[in-house]
C-alpha cells in the first residue's frame, strides 16, 4: 500500500489496470451525488475500482449511499473533489491531492496490506484507543 500524490486520471487508470484499487479521500460536497443528504459529507472516502474511458467516468464503491456499489463519477468531478484530510477548522480544499493505492493482494501479505491501510488513516486521525 502506498500514497500517490497529485494523481492524474491516466495514473489512476494505470493502477487499476495493474489490478490495484485506489482509495480516494474527497470533499464529499464536491461530488454532487444526488443520493447524499445535506449535499454530502464534508470529508468522505471512495474506492475507485474501475473506469470507462468512453464516458470519462470512474467506477467506484461509495459507502455514502445504498446506491454506491458501482457508482460512477466523472473524471473531472472526482479529480476536483480529491483532497486529503485536514483539521476540522481548515478548508478541505487546502488538503493535498493524494490517493492511497492498495496493491493487489499477494499470498501471505493480506494482513500487511490491511495494517498499512490502518497506519495511513492513523497518520491523519491519530491513534484510536
Amino acid at each position: 500500500t502506498r500514497t500517490l500524490e497529485n494523481p492524474s486520471p491516466e495514473r489512476i487508470e494505470s493502477e487499476i489496470l495493474n489490478g490495484n484499487v485506489v482509495l480516494a479521500p474527497v470533499a464529499g460536497k464536491m461530488l454532487f451525488n444526488p443520493h447524499f443528504q445535506n449535499l454530502g459529507p464534508r470529508y468522505h472516502m471512495v474506492l475507485i475500482k474501475g473506469f470507462d474511458e468512453e464516458t470519462e467516468e470512474f467506477i467506484t464503491n461509495d459507502p455514502g449511499t445504498r446506491f454506491g456499489d458501482g457508482w460512477r463519477y466523472g473524471y473531472k468531478t472526482l479529480m476536483s473533489a480529491i483532497h486529503d484530510y485536514v483539521p476540522e477548522n481548515a478548508d478541505i480544499v487546502t488538503g493535498r491531492k493524494a490517493v492511497l493505492i492498495v496493491e493487489k493482494f499477494r499470498l501471505g501479505l493480506e494482513f500487511h496490506s490491511l495494517f498499512a491501510i490502518f497506519d495511513y488513516f492513523e497518520s491523519f486521525f491519530g491513534r484510536i484507543n
